[in-house]
């Protein structure tokens, strides 16, 4: 499933390099192979803005270019979409990556403007660094050439991300390695060119696709275009192109490719190969491959691309939104369609009260899912004391529980401190009231400190302030105004009913 943007993150996030390995010093811009126009298609109007070096102007030499990768690309991508594409591109020949990155400022209206965006940058500035290094053999000075070149990407990435439009496809690229073979055979003491360069295309292509793939921007695998042979009719990439011994890693004029079905290689560097004369720019074969790697991509992060029922979960679509396209996957944060805590814990969360008894739910802590059961410890469910009493027994059986009494019933007010007459009949005695323990029971009214339970009012008072007295632990009705009292052997529920303040069975005594 591609991931959406502020930008889709493209899966072949491991060699995105810039190397213009070859020409002896970096190229002046040259008629031919600088700014240009290119149109094609017919349909919904796309602009594009293009940015880069002699790779994207197409140079083929003195007042000489080609037609270029983001030409032939812009043809693809409008066939498929129905596009009509306007393509402005600004590359320069002999251009480094902090040159690009000013290209860009000076045409940020552009830019900001694009329906796609796309740059190749940083071959002139490994062209630079090998240069010097092949004069030096000076490893470090080689190593501090990529720190700087990397502080000048991250200033491409960052301006793009900040003034490209929100739904502007992002596109850049790696840069194949334009004469191993060569470098094979070149050597600074014992350690052949090949040996130093080739792990430091690795790791910088590394890094540069790591820091797209953070921005959402997608990137064209340009190396294995190049440098990779097909090992079948349904163009697979050979696997160990780009194991670190670079034992398979092939020269352009060696690579083979699957054209209608047959193996094809350009051994003769020229301006319609893989490769041109000076071993360092694509040929018209080179530009079209390079293009096809940015076909590859697809165009689901394209606005309003997006149709749910095609059988591609696009980037705006997820198991929630089109669960056609996008079917179930447990473990993507997204409980749908038919996971369920059962079935997906890791998506679906327990819900105790969902009616499913899964993961960490059990009869202790959640019995609406679980139920109950006799013997786990806990009281709960439709357990009782009577119907199971290993995990219902109580400390004392209290008054009025209903349980039978004999002379070892621990009773709350007693072992064996049973009433009721006969045998069948007795049940626990009432637990003795002990006015001043802060427990108001029995016949107390009230304890010291322990908020009231009634006011003036509940007693059929009009106002005033009840007070507990407590050494009766009965209320004091002394602040109480208004209402009535009963007298002397007149109905009355609590003490306070009675004018005597004192009720006795159910009638007032005294006055």
């Amino acid at each position: 499933m591609q991931v959406a943007r502020r930008r889709l993150i493209h899966p072949l996030a491991v060699l995105l390099f810039v190397v213009a390995l070859s020409a002896a010093t970096p190229e002046p811009a040259y008629a031919g192979a600088g700014d240009f126009t290119y149109s094609t298609g017919t349909g919904t109007p796309q602009s594009w803005s293009g940015f880069g070096d002699s790779i994207m102007a197409g140079y083929c030499g003195l007042f000489c270019s080609i037609k270029s990768y983001a030409s032939y690309y812009a043809d693809a991508a409008a066939a498929e979409n129905d596009w009509a594409v306007d393509l402005q591109g600004r590359p320069q020949s002999g251009e480094t990556t902090i040159q690009i990155y000013g290209e860009m400022n000076n045409h940020i209206n552009e830019l900001r403007s694009a329906d796609l965006v796309l740059w190749s940058a940083g071959g002139n500035d490994f062209l630079n660094a090998r240069d010097d290094y092949k004069a030096t053999c000076d490893q470090a000075a080689l190593n501090q050439a990529l720190l700087d070149w990397r502080a000048d990407w991250d200033l491409i990435i960052s301006l793009v991300s900040a003034e490209a439009a929100q739904d502007a496809m992002i596109r850049t690229m790696n840069i194949y390695y334009p004469d191993p073979d060569r470098d094979r055979a070149s050597f600074c003491g014992a350690v052949s060119d090949f040996e130093v360069f080739y792990p430091l295309l690795l790791d910088a292509g590394s890094y540069m696709c790591t820091t797209a793939a953070m921005a959402g921007f997608q990137c064209a695998d340009s190396i294995s275009a190049m440098n990779c042979d097909e090992i079948d009719a349904s163009h697979s990439i050979d696997p160990s192109c780009l194991d670190p011994s670079g034992t398979s890693f092939r020269d352009p004029l060696s690579v083979i490719k699957y054209v209608d079905g047959v193996a094809t290689s350009w051994p003769s560097a020229s301006n319609s190969g893989m490769i041109q004369s000076d071993r360092t720019h694509p040929g018209a074969v080179g530009q079209q491959y390079i293009a096809d790697a940015h076909h590859a991509l697809g165009y689901a992060d394209a606005p309003g691309s997006s149709i749910c029922g095609d059988a591609v979960c696009d980037a705006d679509e997820t198991p929630l939104s089109c669960p056609a396209d996008c079917p179930d996957v447990c473990g993507d944060a997204l409980c749908t369609g038919s996971e369920d805590p059962a079935t997906c814990n890791a998506d679906c969360p327990d819900v105790c009260g969902d009616a499913l008894c899964t993961g960490s739910e059990a009869t202790t802590n959640c019995p609406d899912d679980c139920g109950s059961a006799c013997g786990d410890g806990v009281c709960n469910g439709s357990e009782t004391e009577q119907s199971c009493p290993d995990d219902c027994a109580v400390a004392c059986v209290a008054d009025g529980d209903g349980l039978g009494c004999n002379s070892s019933t621990p009773c709350c007010s007693g072992v064996g401190n049973c009433t009721g007459g006969k045998p069948s009949n007795r049940v626990c005695a009432p637990t003795a009231s002990v006015c001043g323990d802060g427990v108001v029971e029995g016949g107390e009214e009230c304890e010291a400190g322990v908020p009231l339970g009634d006011t003036c009012e509940t007693l059929g008072f009009t106002s005033g302030t009840l007070a507990c007295d407590d050494p009766t632990c009965s209320y004091d009705t002394s602040g109480c105004v208004g209402g009535t009292c009963a007298g002397n052997k007149e109905a009355c529920t609590v003490n306070a009913d009675c004018c005597s303040n004192n009720c006795k069975n159910g009638s007032c005594k005294g006055n």
